[in-house]
């Protein structure tokens, strides 16, 4: 008996709707894969982003702080100086009255 071109043949992968069946399920895992590898891939950058922002950007940002506190404290000394607030051979610790700078 032969068969038509519409008919199941020997594998299976005759009809049109077992074709469309197998694009659609290649498809998918092919899309699945994609997903997963991207997945991966953004964890990696994220966590380089976190550490380059965790052992750059942190760092820039207390040395702002100490640069402004400190800038604010040698003005105000200068002031208190000018005025005879304090005499010259007291000399204020300004390192400790900050937290970022109070190291211990």
């Amino acid at each position: 008996m032969k068969l038509n071109r519409y008919q199941n043949g020997a594998n299976g992968m005759q009809t049109i709707s077992t074709r469309l069946i197998g694009a659609f399920c290649a498809l998918l895992i092919c899309t699945a894969a994609l997903a997963g590898a991207a997945w991966i891939s953004f964890e990696k950058h994220n966590n380089t982003l976190a550490a380059f922002f965790n052992g750059h950007i942190v760092p820039l940002r207390d040395l702002k702080v100490i640069s402004d506190r400190y800038a604010v404290d040698v003005v105000d000394a200068a002031h208190k100086a000018r005025n005879g607030n304090f005499r010259a051979g007291r000399i204020p610790v300004i390192a400790y009255r900050h937290p970022v700078l109070a190291c211990g």
